[in-house]
């Protein structure tokens, strides 16, 4: 499972381009896309969320931040701006 952050939904749901954005297409393709209760709830209290992607976004599973898939999103929360 991927843990998707919440910038990189909003980039999906712009239709904004950038690499992000097509990890979270291809990871909800393959549903390997997952949601952290945090992220889903920023995403919710949006009032202009249109009511088809909030039904997508209940659908996903939920990842805790225990869960070892969320230790590492495989790119989509990158680290812009700083080196390793």
């Amino acid at each position: 499972m991927i843990a998707i952050d919440t910038s990189a939904w909003i980039a999906f749901f712009e239709g904004a381009p950038g690499e992000d954005v097509e990890l979270v297409g291809r990871a909800l393709r393959d549903s390997q896309a997952c949601l952290a209760p945090v992220v889903l709830m920023e995403l919710l209290s949006d009032p202009k969320l249109p009511r088809q992607v909030a039904a997508l976004l209940e659908d996903l599973p939920l990842g805790h931040s225990h869960d070892q898939s969320l230790a590492s999103s495989s790119g989509l929360s990158s680290n812009r701006g700083t080196s390793s």
